[in-house]
This record gives structure tokens, sequence and C-alpha cells, in this order.
């Protein structure tokens, strides 16, 4: 019998914001907006670095973390998203999460890898393809 993969849960701090929030106690860069490319790279870099070795491992959930993660851009998001795809096992089923301000939004692939279902914190379910953001999709990961 072979052995169940193990499940892998992938946190990606996205440190930029608009303004800090008083509340808020994690790195963040307010105003940082030119950092962004330049962090987006690094990150990209070290994604490429480090899926390698995660063989054998099956990302069940992908986190996107901050700082506001939705504030960083659908394009640079999606590049991400993309980059994690061909680099690591995600699951069909996998749990995709942005950070969006003082919400949270939850993307539910189905078994074909497309988006499912779009759920917010407070629980309102999102209609796929209706904007949450500017220029961020519900269907965003598909």
């Amino acid at each position: 019998m072979r052995p169940m993969p193990a499940p892998l849960g992938l946190y990606i701090h996205i440190p930029f914001c608009k303004s800090k929030c008083d509340y808020c106690d994690f790195y963040s860069l307010a105003g940082q907006e030119e950092q962004m490319d330049r962090y987006q790279r690094a990150l990209l870099t070290h994604l490429r670095s480090f899926g390698p070795r995660m063989k054998g491992w099956v990302a069940d959930t992908v986190y996107f973390g901050g700082g506001t993660p939705s504030y960083y851009g659908e394009k640079r998001l999606r590049e991400i998203l993309s980059l994690i795809q061909r680099l690591f096992t995600v699951s069909r089923q996998a749990e995709i999460t942005v950070e969006e301000g003082t919400r949270v939004v939850w993307f539910q692939m189905s078994c074909d890898g497309e988006v499912e279902s779009v759920t917010l914190s407070d629980g309102t379910e999102v209609p796929l393809g209706y904007k949450l953001l500017p220029g961020f999709a519900a269907a965003m990961p598909g």
C-alpha cells in the first residue's frame, strides 16, 4: 500500500498595504508600492528554490496574509498562484485564502482545479465573476 502524501499548508506573506492599521502587529510596508516589483521577484525566486524540496507533499491550503494581499494586485497574485501550481503538488480541493483588509476571502477549488465557490469571512457566498475589489475577480485563481 502506498503511503498518503503529507499535507502542506503554504503561507505567502504580502507585506504591502495602503496604510498601517492601528491594531496590526504584523510586518507591513504602508505606502511602499515602489517596492512591490522587487518583492515579487524575490518571492518568486524563493518559491523556485523551495518548491523542488516539497516532493511527496500535497498543498491543501494556500494562504495569502499580510499586510493587505488584495492591495498587491490581481496580476501579481495570479503569477504567484501559477508558479505554485507548476512547482508544488496542489490538491484539486485546495482552499485558497486571500486576506482583504479586515475581511478574508476563501476560494474553494473543484476536482478539476476550477474555482467552485468564494466565501467572505462573514459567511457571505460571492457569485463567481463578481468583482470583490477593483481588478480582483472572484474567479481569480482560474
